[in-house]
């Protein structure tokens, strides 16, 4: 505290607190609630995305709503750009552009993004399976593998597992199959 007299001059804050976790936990409750909306629209999924931008447009929808509706479709172009890197957007001035461009694109996003969950499911599936190989080869050849092969093996990527199967064809001791 100073002296009374510099009291005018005292800096005055107010502020909004805006709890994401809790608005996020009643979104749906909230219908025409702009910011519940946009908090939805970050943590939804594409297809499920087109309603809450519909939504969001038709809260908003009014003359002098026009800047925040600008300002929300500047927010959401950042989040799409975050999301799908590979994907050109093209020009959105407002949520309208929004909706049009997730009803026409949508579904080939959704299949894309299936796509790149198969082939990584694949590529999962594919080492999963050198190790085992690899293991069960070990095992023939040399006993049981300790507890640091076995580490050592389900730690390394499919070019060092497949350079380690090709030398358990030559090793005199399992030693030799991880020679560096």
């Amino acid at each position: 505290q100073g002296p009374s007299g510099l009291d005018p001059f005292r800096p005055r804050s107010e502020y909004l607190l805006l709890d994401e976790g809790a608005l996020l936990a009643r979104a749906r409750e909230l219908t025409n609630n702009p910011v519940a909306s946009l908090f939805r629209l970050e943590h939804t999924e594409i297809p499920e995305a087109l309603a809450v931008v519909h939504e969001l447009r038709k809260s908003l929808e009014e003359s002098k709503h026009r800047d925040l509706r600008r300002a929300f479709t500047i927010w959401y172009e950042g989040v799409l750009k975050r999301r799908e890197k590979n994907v050109e957007l093209p020009e959105l001035r407002d949520l309208e552009d929004i909706e049009t461009m997730l009803t026409e694109q949508a579904p080939s996003w959704t299949e894309a993004a299936e796509n790149r969950g198969r082939r990584k499911g694949l590529r999962e599936g594919l080492r999963e399976g050198e190790v085992r190989m690899l293991l069960r080869l070990l095992e023939s050849r040399f006993g049981t593998p300790d507890v640091a092969i076995r580490r050592r093996i389900e730690d390394a990527d499919s070019d060092r597992l497949l350079e380690w199967g090709d030398r358990i064809l030559t090793a005199q001791r399992v030693e030799d199959v991880f020679a560096d």
